[in-house]
């Protein structure tokens, strides 16, 4: 069985994105849909990656980083009741793997009012904290202890925790959610990366390079 972050095949997705020269793919680093895989972590399995990338899991923020190291990303988001999809999204370098993200660019189903980026609370900004080490802003809880789970936490968050508990329809602000504090039976995190042919197309990363990044990741695109 192949586990995230350790010679695994993370799963892309090919969109309708593509020219006689390139392919843009979008590569899945968070899947929930069953609660099989727990999610209240230590640090260490969120940096190295855990689940298998055939059922649940999350790929590994070590990798998230540098795969979105370089060229322009987008982050899509899904969850039982909508998505969202933001620009310009990458992980800043340094153990923290705080979360950069830009402005919403498309949503459907979700409240405006509960963003990745647009509200206060929001998890751009801040570093990925976890009951080990909390590095959250609050400097009177471990939010992530108290929200059980491991995520971009602010002071606090506010309506997004897609890293929290399994608890689908139950009204748990510890539960994953997204868009309200009940919970949600399903959620998916990608972004997009772009797949360089042999005839050209500025490149961001080739096939080798893919397949070879940190010996740890290998994406199949055939």
């Amino acid at each position: 069985m192949a586990h995230a972050g350790s010679n695994s095949r993370p799963e892309t997705r090919s969109t309708s994105e593509t020219t006689t020269a390139c392919t843009i793919l979008e590569l899945v680093f968070q899947k929930r849909f069953n609660g099989s895989e727990g999610f209240h972590r230590k640090f260490s399995d969120y940096e190295n990656g855990f689940g298998s990338v055939y059922a649940e899991h999350g790929l590994g923020l070590k990798y998230i980083y540098e795969m979105t190291s370089r060229g322009s990303y987008q982050l899509r988001s899904n969850g039982s009741k909508g998505n969202d999809v933001y620009g310009d999204f990458s992980l800043q370098p340094g153990t923290n793997y705080t979360l950069n993200v830009g402005s919403r660019v498309r949503s459907n189903g979700l409240l405006s009012t509960h963003s990745f980026s647009d509200v206060d609370y929001a998890p751009v900004g801040n570093a990925f904290s976890t009951y080990d080490p909390d590095v959250d802003r609050a400097s009177w809880s471990n939010g992530a202890a108290e929200w059980e789970g491991g995520w971009w936490y602010n002071a606090c968050y506010y309506y997004i925790n897609l890293n929290g508990l399994y608890q689908p329809g139950q009204l748990d602000g510890r539960a994953m959610n997204y868009d309200s504090h009940y919970g949600i039976a399903a959620s998916t995190m990608m972004f997009k990366i772009l797949y360089t042919s042999e005839q050209g197309c500025y490149p961001v990363y080739s096939r080798l390079e893919i397949n070879q990044l940190s010996g740890a990741i290998e994406v199949d695109l055939r």
